[in-house]
């Protein structure tokens, strides 16, 4: 971001995402209050040269749970990102997903060295104690392979669509 060449009084908004339910900002070092998710934080002030904005978004899993032809299933979200099984990581078949469970699922970023790249990668361990790798939906099916965002995920209550929350997406009790 260009700093101003000299004080300058003006308005600086930066839109906090509704999925990002505990985003923290810091200007100049110092924690911005009422920051609030599927808002807009408005900074009005005069701005001096090498003045600093650190938003810090929150990337927590929150979860969508399926209707209809997705019932029993769900998708999960890191973030913005939405995660996708994908055969090609992973040693078990697309009808054989094991269950992940919401409360207690514990991320582990991998280091992708597959020949396609991914955005990101983060295994979980199933109820079954089975290690299930995940990754962003746009690497997905890369070189053919099968791949499912709806997935089995026990401990998760189906949220409905609001204007503030256009995913439906929850968190866990």
């Amino acid at each position: 971001m260009n700093s101003p060449s000299q004080p300058a009084q003006f308005v600086l908004k930066f839109r906090i995402p509704h999925w990002s339910s505990n985003t923290k900002v810091r200007l100049n070092g110092e924690r911005v209050k009422s920051v609030s998710a599927a808002t807009y934080l408005v900074l009005d002030r005069e701005w001096k040269v090498g003045d600093q904005v650190a938003p810090e978004l929150d990337m927590s899993l929150h979860y969508w749970v399926g209707g209809r032809e997705c019932e029993g299933k769900t998708s999960i979200y890191r973030g913005p990102i939405l995660l996708t099984y994908d055969r090609r990581l992973n040693t078990m078949d697309p009808d054989d997903i094991p269950t992940l469970n919401a409360t207690a699922m514990k991320e582990r970023l991998i280091d992708n060295k597959d020949s396609l790249p991914t955005v990101v990668v983060v295994e979980y361990t199933a109820l079954d104690g089975c290690k299930l790798r995940l990754y962003d939906f746009g690497s997905a099916g890369e070189g053919g392979s099968p791949y499912r965002s709806w997935l089995p995920v026990a401990q998760i209550n189906k949220t409905s669509f609001t204007l503030d929350n256009p995913l439906h997406s929850g968190r866990p009790q």
